[in-house]
């Protein structure tokens, strides 16, 4: 594994892959008609190129989770929107190739606008059937599933 770095792959805590577990910090964001948040990311990005995926990223050195999960949101989303914790953070088990820890909350939107950063192209509320559709990231789909959110049970194409 190399030591490149796309926009918004910043090592988290350890260090990079290579040097020991990592943290992750990102939010599960639904909206009031039940959409779940979907940010695209950017063809530049090391890791996932065009794949779609939930906000968040690593936690920086002597970050706590929440520190770290907010400025994931900070600079993913802008500084703009009103978020409620409905759950979390769990910490789970990072999949996907990062190895490591994810802490997760599942949130909901209440108000505000998106401002992209250069990390996504394009951000999307998809509901049920839309979400089965898309190129999604690994580890989405068992983080859904974890919050017992609809898309953890959709069916996903093979």
């Amino acid at each position: 594994m190399t030591d490149a770095k796309g926009p918004g792959d910043t090592p988290g805590k350890g260090g990079g892959a290579d040097s020991g577990p990592r943290e992750f910090a990102a939010a599960i964001i639904v909206n009031a008609a039940d959409e779940l948040l979907l940010l695209r990311r950017s063809p530049g990005t090391l890791r996932w190129p065009g794949k779609w995926g939930i906000a968040g990223g690593g936690v920086e050195a002597g970050e706590t989770p929440e520190e770290g999960l907010r400025r994931e949101l900070s600079e993913e989303l802008g500084d703009d929107f009103t978020l409620k914790t409905l759950r979390g953070p769990d910490t789970l088990k990072a999949i996907g190739g990062y190895g490591g820890f994810i802490h997760l909350w599942h949130s909901l939107w209440l108000k505000g606008t998106i401002r992209l950063s250069e990390e996504h192209t394009e951000y999307a509320w998809v509901g049920r059937d839309a979400y089965a559709s898309l190129d999604i990231m690994p580890g989405v789909d068992e983080d859904l599933t974890h919050f017992g959110i609809w898309p953890g049970r959709a069916k996903r194409p093979s």
